[in-house]
């Protein structure tokens, strides 16, 4: 994948998630996002917590959130190979948080793919990247370590387009972004799951 087509990626994977149903609460480290029924909503969403934080001038220490709406699988080169994001947005006291986890390879359950820092992401790899908006003010992370690993994959099924996909993430380790960091400083840890999220494939 070159850079012009991951840039197109990442571009579509945030604004699909800026479109989510994550309303954070007042609070700026709120916490997990409320469902219809006041309880705490996971299933289909992300979950991950922030920690062993180094001088990062983060505003949160946990993103709970879900359902993730706007996730996708798209073609990517020849064969099997998928390009894969999955993004979720926090919104909360007038600033936004949006995680990203994203792979490129072919989407099989017991799959890993370890995180790159830099673009172009290469087949058999991931990223992370984290980043909180506030006004003008911008500030965003991205992984030099760890891995997402696929726990399961349920493909669409004949005729459809929506599948669902269980991962893992661990080990990863957040530092200013190389490009377009804004105002981050520091470093922390991000590790956390997904469970059952849908995506569109293509």
């Amino acid at each position: 994948m070159n850079l012009r087509s991951l840039r197109t990626v990442a571009l579509f994977a945030l604004f699909l998630g800026a479109c989510s149903n994550t309303n954070g609460g007042n609070d700026k480290d709120a916490g997990p996002a409320q469902a219809a029924d006041g309880g705490v909503s996971t299933n289909g969403g992300m979950d991950f917590t922030f920690s062993g934080n180094t001088g990062a001038n983060t505003m949160r220490t946990q993103f709970q959130v879900g359902p993730v709406l706007g996730s996708f699988c798209m073609a990517s080169g020849s064969g099997a190979s998928k390009s894969c994001s999955f993004t979720a947005n926090i919104y909360f006291d007038s600033c936004s948080s949006i995680l990203n986890v994203a792979f490129v390879g072919v989407p099989m359950a017991g799959a890993s793919f370890p995180f790159v820092a830099d673009a172009p992401v290469p087949d058999g790899k991931g990223y992370l990247t984290y980043s909180e908006t506030c006004g003008s003010v911008s500030k965003t992370w991205r992984a030099t370590g760890g891995t997402i690993h696929l726990d399961s994959v349920t493909p669409p099924a004949q005729g459809l387009t929506t599948g669902t996909m269980s991962f893992t993430v661990t080990g990863g380790t957040m530092a200013p972004a190389k490009t377009g960091p804004g105002t981050a400083v520091g470093t922390f840890n991000a590790e956390g799951s997904s469970k059952e999220i849908s995506y569109t494939g293509t």
